[in-house]
Order: structure tokens, then C-alpha cells, then sequence
């Protein structure tokens, strides 16, 4: 074996080791983090921290909710990106996780109570009435699900801000990145990282049509298929404002 194979196999030996020890390091301070929130709401429960019930008309528990969420998506990462799919690089990605999942839930609530105020009711929650409980419920509710899909929903108000700020424009496709950006022979799922893929028409890979598992104007995931030997393929996606390329690599 050449010097250089030697030199491949120890570089990729080492990469591997420290995104081991990375998926290890985020599960551990993930995990902390939420025997930090459920002792937070206990001793709130108990009385020992006190705290307003709201901050205006924001229930004080709509930033733990949304923690939770983003808590619980960062392990699942953990446990469905193993191998070569998990990238250190992502690492203070998911340190951030809990502090972006509790602003995003702040925000998308925010967003909910402007809806109600369009409608002519009272959003502020009640401390008194069921009505105000069962409000706030909702509240809870649209926390943990804008912390646990933060991508989603910011690519939600991303969407909703292209139409107001700029109306009737239509977006070429772009391709920023493809996440992992190579597959072994088996094929596998991958995210085509990039803007305006929301009308989307097809993706190719090599000479393969393949059907998207999930669609958003920011993001695509898909299964690429099994190839018969390595090497780089292009990927072509097609939508209704244009087409956009990029090659993956078969390994």
C-alpha cells in the first residue's frame, strides 16, 4: 500500500473518530440541558423559582416548550445521523439549538396572537377563566412544534416575506450545498441545501429521476439511488421559475 493510501486511511480514520466524539459531546450537553428544563419547571411548580405567569401576552412557558422542541430535534440527529453522515461542523449548530428554539417560539406565537388580533379578540392569556388555560394550551402547543421544526418555520416566514416585500417575483432555483455531499454504491438520503426549490417539477441524479421525500423552498430530501460504480454524477433540479445543478459523488 502506497504512502498516500496510508496517509487517506489515517485522515479518515481521524474524521471519523472526532465525529464520534462530537455526536457524543452534543448528546451529552443536549441531555443536560433538558434535566436542566424539567428541574426549571419543577421548582417553578413548587414554587421555589418564581416568575410572572406571562411576559405581556406571552405565557411564561412558551420559551421552555419551545427549548424542548429544539432540544428533542437535536437528539434525534444524534441518533439518525451516525457513520459518516454526522459533520462536526454542525456542532455549535446544535449548542445553539435550545436558545433559538425558545426565540423562534416567542416569535411564532407572536406571530399567532397578530392573527388573533386581526380578528378582533383578546390574545392576552387569563389567569382566571378556562378559556385563558385553554389558550395558553395553544400557545404551548404551537411553541414545541415552531422549536422542534424551527427550519420549517423559518423557511415559512422567509415564503411569507418574499410575497409582501416583493410580490408577483419569481425565484430561480439555486443549489448551496448537497448534505453529505457523497453516498456509498447503496445510495442514501441527502439534502439538497440551496433557495427557491418550493415549485419544484423533478430532481435527477445522474440519469435517475428521483422522488422527493420532503419539499421546501430552502430545502429537498430525497433517496438517491443505488449506482454501479463510484464516482461524480451530476444533480439537476427542475422547477417551475428554472433549473439548477450541482454533481454528488458516488464512493
Amino acid at each position: 500500500m502506497t504512502r498516500l493510501a496510508w496517509l487517506t486511511r489515517i485522515g479518515t480514520w481521524l474524521r471519523a473518530t472526532g465525529d464520534r466524539a462530537s455526536r457524543q459531546r452534543v448528546f451529552v450537553y443536549e441531555g443536560l440541558i433538558l434535566i436542566f428544563l424539567w428541574l426549571l419547571a419543577y421548582l417553578y411548580f413548587q414554587d421555589v423559582v418564581r416568575l410572572p405567569r406571562a411576559w405581556g401576552s406571552i405565557p411564561i412557558g412558551v420559551p421552555w416548550f419551545g427549548a424542548v422542541g429544539a432540544v428533542l430535534i437535536s437528539l434525534s440527529a444524534v441518533f439518525d445521523f451516525t457513520g459518516r453522515a454526522w459533520r462536526s461542523s454542525w456542532e455549535l449548530w446544535h449548542y445553539s439549538r435550545p436558545f433559538i428554539g425558545a426565540t423562534v417560539a416567542v416569535v411564532g406565537v407572536l406571530i399567532f396572537q397578530a392573527g388573533i388580533l386581526a380578528i378582533g379578540s383578546d390574545p392576552t392569556p387569563s389567569a382566571s377563566s378556562s378559556g385563558g388555560i385553554n389558550k395558553d394550551l395553544a400557545y404551548y402547543v404551537i411553541a414545541f412544534i415552531v422549536g422542534y421544526r424551527e427550519a420549517t418555520f423559518r423557511e415559512l416566514v422567509k415564503r411569507a416575506a418574499d410575497v409582501l416585500l416583493s410580490p408577483g417575483e419569481t425565484k430561480k432555483p439555486m443549489i448551496s450545498s448537497v448534505q453529505p455531499p457523497s453516498r456509498p454504491l447503496a445510495g442514501g438520503e441527502i439534502s439538497v441545501i440551496g433557495t427557491g426549490l418550493g415549485r419544484l417539477l423533478s430532481v435527477k441524479v445522474g440519469s435517475n429521476e428521483v422522488d422527493p421525500i420532503d419539499v421546501s423552498e430552502g430545502h429537498l430530501i430525497l433517496r438517491v439511488p443505488p449506482a454501479q460504480a463510484a464516482g461524480i454524477v451530476p444533480l439537476t433540479v427542475e422547477t417551475k421559475d428554472g433549473s439548477a445543478a450541482t454533481t454528488f459523488e458516488y464512493r
